[in-house]
């Protein structure tokens, strides 16, 4: 079975800013508040299960699906990453206010893209989940319906009235150990977690039939070593079981209802997954108050906004110069 495809979206479907959809998405989003970070003096084991006392406390249970959106459809396009961080905000903003607001995907895809690539010239190859993390901190993230799901759409730098309603907003972000107890303590605070792994999209089948857990490829199955990972949101977990729960973006016609549950023994296999690439997560959507974009040294071309900063700070600086050379020979 396929993921559900949604239909490609007019044009004229792209909104222009208007204020009571900022003031909506204002009142969805926390202000700024005080937050601790991972424990990075916690010793963990170098293998992934540990039997540390530290983590014996933790819920043997947990699933935070009752606050999570809709599931999405990537709709054959590279935007498993952007798609798990949306999500992941979207579940924050559920969380705290108890309404579904729906980010623009596409918003946060080109922008990753952007600082992946290196240029505004963009290809639909994916980005990484730390690129991903770092355009949402710099440009922030905005509502669907100011650059909308349409893959007429992907590609395109979006629309200036999308800058402006997202630079309102950033987020907090962390880096986590790819370990299983970093994942299950993340989780039982009621924080999800972005991985990625190698799955393959072709067991589908297989993974209906078994009841939406997700089976661990043969030892001898080739294809694995050419996949590519694939970005996945951990919303729960079982330690009976031992599985997570993970969200998918392949629509709910895949897995259970689009959720799948990824063995620990998934995450062990190192053909499966890159043990140095981290795990990640957002604590908070917050308002920025100043409005502004930080982060100006990335290595990528400005936006219009910066640029016209830069060059009037650097008239700025020539015009001194030049004062202070003409002043030199009076």
């Amino acid at each position: 079975m396929h993921p559900r495809r949604y239909l490609p979206k007019s044009s004229s479907t792209i909104k222009s800013k208007s204020t009571s959809n900022v003031k909506s998405l204002s009142t969805s989003v926390a202000k700024s508040k005080s937050h601790q970070s991972f424990d990075s003096t916690e010793t963990f084991a170098t293998t992934l299960l540990t039997d540390n006392a530290a983590f014996s406390t933790l819920p043997r249970q947990i699933d935070l699906r009752r606050w999570m959106a809709p599931i999405v459809s990537q709709d054959l396009m590279n935007t498993c990453a952007a798609s798990a961080f949306a999500s992941a905000c979207e579940y924050l903003i559920k969380r705290r206010t108890g309404s579904y607001v729906q980010l623009s995907r596409l918003f946060i895809h080109f922008n990753a893209q952007v600082i992946d690539q290196r240029t505004h010239t963009v290809e639909d190859a994916g980005a990484t989940r730390k690129n991903v993390i770092v355009g949402m901190r710099k440009f922030g993230v905005c509502k669907e319906e100011y650059w909308p799901y349409d893959r007429r759409l992907l590609n395109k730098k979006p629309s200036p009235d999308a800058y402006e309603a997202a630079r309102r907003f950033s987020i907090v972000s962390l880096r986590l150990p790819f370990q299983i107890n970093a994942m299950r303590t993340y989780l039982a605070n009621k924080i999800p977690v972005v991985i990625a792994a190698k799955i393959k999209y072709e067991i589908n089948g297989e993974v209906n039939a078994n009841g939406g857990y997700l089976p661990i490829p043969d030892a001898d199955d080739e294809e694995i070593s050419y996949l590519g990972s694939h970005a996945v949101l951990l919303v729960g977990y079982d330690d009976d079981s031992e599985y997570f729960i993970a969200r998918n973006s392949w629509g709910r016609d895949w897995g259970y209802y689009g959720y799948c549950f990824l063995p620990y023994q998934y995450l062990l296999d190192e053909r499966l997954v890159n043990y140095p690439d981290y795990a990640y997560a957002i604590t908070h959507v917050v308002a920025r108050m100043d409005f502004l974009p930080p982060m100006r040294s990335l290595g990528v071309t400005s936006y219009p906004v910066d640029g016209q900063r830069r060059r009037a700070r650097n008239r700025a600086r020539s015009k001194s110069r030049a004062t202070h050379a003409v002043s030199k020979y009076k």
